[in-house]
């Protein structure tokens, strides 16, 4: 029995359930198709003549400058370590320019997050070391020992201590 015999013996509701599949297959590798030639978007030129230089063309294409922030961040490390210390609380800050040896301070998970991004910077060691001391707090108001904690308390504080080196104290010439 052929596909077509088959087909004849079904119902209407039947037949309408084969078109409707048939279709929607077709549909798919249709939209399949067009979505490759989509990915690659067509060449795009600008043509313009040259001034004072009759009969010369110039050829241009579109120019994306995407500047790589890790490379921004780099730069200036230690100022954005300082601005993050000062964003966690600037008690941490304060105790960083007094001449504290550490700070424990209790950091939300943005800030943590942030703080283990500027880690991978092979500088950073230069100017700060951290490691958890295990203690998680929640709640407004929470305090364990002497530990400062993050303004923004959003959420869980992760501990942490952070041994300060002296090349991210801030001067006291520049006071």
């Amino acid at each position: 029995m052929t596909l077509f015999q088959r087909y004849q013996r079904l119902n209407v509701w039947n037949k309408l359930g084969v078109i409707a599949s048939i279709l929607t297959i077709i549909t798919f590798v249709v939209w399949i198709i067009s979505k490759d030639q989509n990915l690659t978007p067509p060449a795009k030129k600008i043509i313009q003549t040259s001034v004072n230089s009759p009969g010369s063309v110039q050829i241009g294409g579109d120019v994306t400058i995407n500047p790589d922030p890790k490379l921004e961040i780099q730069k200036n490390l230690r100022q954005h370590i300082r601005t993050l210390l000062a964003q966690i609380n600037p008690e941490v800050l304060e105790q960083v320019d007094s001449g504290a040896p550490s700070v424990t301070a209790f950091l939300s998970q943005k800030h943590a997050g942030t703080l283990s991004d500027f880690a991978e910077f092979p500088e950073f060691k230069n100017y700060l070391e951290y490691k958890s001391n295990h203690s998680v707090i929640s709640g407004s108001n929470n305090h364990i020992g002497n530990g400062i904690n993050d303004v923004s308390d959003d959420g869980f504080l992760n501990g942490f201590v952070l041994f300060i080196k002296d090349p991210l104290r801030e001067s006291k010439k520049s006071k």
